[in-house]
């Protein structure tokens, strides 16, 4: 092993030690949150969370510094070999069959080469990376990229998220690192709503996307508002036109496409999910309304971060927009107001939803158009994990008794 790789090894040693602290202080915050009877806990939340959320900042950019100088050291080890030759090789190895004797490989590995060197150049040494942006630029329609165009923004457009036509996969020209363009739409809200609402919600998505980036709080999307031209919408879910966008760092997928995961995973991203609900209820005052598995972004560790936020609301504010089927109770016609107490149950929902994500629909909502409480409650209660079912359902039922408590204000 030469110097730069023992330094490798170190850094990551120090990145895996970086993340473990990130999660024992999470873990601790959780417990303390659901310590409902500690007086002192309750009447000093709002600090609780203000101190949690600046520590796991700090925690967080040590990590970042941590990733930096390996990239640099990556860079460094890069230098002293040809890219194009490093990534065939990283490539042959992904264990695919794919190698520089193929005159099609040699065709798409030529094709990155001269759109995309500098992420080339960053993956090349990663077997899983070299064969993802392989099959991306593999499945990349020829003329795709001239579709789209924004001089300002400095980048090249790939093809759309899996499963999310409005999502595009793109390359930072400057820096060659991957990014999603969100191109916002009121067409994308699965609502009862009238139009004009729908065209609000678009502003309040951008709206709530800066106050959260400032506020960086964990297990949130961080994005950035843009201006994107579209000149041509095959395959897109947009007509052609200049359309407001979100810029955010690359997501491996949505929580919708991933594979049905372990409990113990399950109960991991629950918990970073519940943090990020409190934060967004306590220090910033919002109610998210939309919390489902298709507003959940996953990055390439699996760590889930909640996005979309085009039905949120201040709190105690009239309800905008949501998403019928996941509701156990009728809000269509409901004058209610948003209370934070409506995200919990989404979130217990969406939890359930993911226990057996293929037969959801079946287990929650039986013959019914929307899940309903005696069958979510049935879901949550099957949950092996003593520990983590006794919390959910505990969390779902409180909740659930408080939201139909405040429907009933408004009958």
């Amino acid at each position: 092993m030469d110097a730069i790789d023992t330094q490798l090894a170190r850094l990551d040693e120090e990145i895996n030690a970086q993340k473990k602290k990130v999660d024992r202080r999470e873990e601790a915050l959780e417990k303390a949150i659901s310590d409902k009877d500690s007086a002192d806990v309750r009447g000093d939340l709002q600090s609780l969370l203000e101190a949690a959320t600046a520590e796991l900042k700090r925690l967080g950019e040590k990590e970042a510094g941590l990733m930096r100088q390996k990239e640099q050291l990556m860079r460094q080890k890069d230098d002293s070999a040809v890219p194009r030759e490093r990534f065939l090789k990283s490539l042959s190895e992904a264990g695919t069959g794919l190698s520089a004797s193929n005159p099609a490989v040699n065709k798409i590995v030529d094709t990155i080469a001269r759109r995309y060197p500098n992420h080339m150049l960053a993956v090349a040494g990663s077997p899983d990376a070299c064969l993802e942006l392989y099959n991306e630029v593999k499945e990349l329609p020829a003329t795709f990229t001239r579709r789209i165009i924004q001089d300002k923004l400095n980048v090249s457009f790939n093809r759309p998220m899996p499963g999310q036509k409005s999502i595009l996969t793109a390359i930072d020209l400057a820096t060659g690192k991957r990014l999603l363009i969100k191109l916002l739409s009121p067409r994308q809200l699965v609502v009862s709503t009238p139009p004009s609402v729908l065209a609000k919600a678009v502003t309040m998505e951008v709206e709530v996307s800066k106050i959260v980036s400032e506020a960086q709080i964990p297990g949130l999307v961080i994005s950035e508002a843009v201006a994107v031209t579209v000149e041509h919408s095959d395959g897109l879910s947009v007509s052609p036109g200049l359309w407001t966008a979100l810029k955010m760092r690359h997501y491996h997928s949505s929580l919708t496409q991933v594979p049905q995961l372990p409990e113990h995973l399950i109960q991991r991203e629950f918990r970073r999910v519940h943090y990020a609900l409190h934060s967004l209820h306590g220090s910033l005052k919002l109610v998210h309304m939309d919390v489902k598995s298709d507003n959940i972004f996953v990055d390439e560790d699996g760590f889930w971060y909640l996005g979309d936020f085009g039905s949120c609301r201040p709190s105690n504010s009239p309800i905008w927009t949501f998403t019928e089927v996941f509701n156990p109770y009728d809000i269509v016609h409901s004058k209610a107001s948003v209370i934070p107490a409506m995200d919990m149950v989404l979130l217990c929902v969406m939890i359930a939803v993911e226990l057996e994500k293929k037969t959801w629909k079946v287990r929650l909502c039986g013959k019914a158009q929307r899940v309903q409480h005696e069958l979510i409650k049935k879901s949550l209660s099957e949950i092996q994990y003593a520990v983590f079912r006794d919390k959910i359902m505990r969390l779902y039922e409180e909740s659930h008794a408080e939201v139909v408590n405040h429907l009933s204000e408004f009958v």
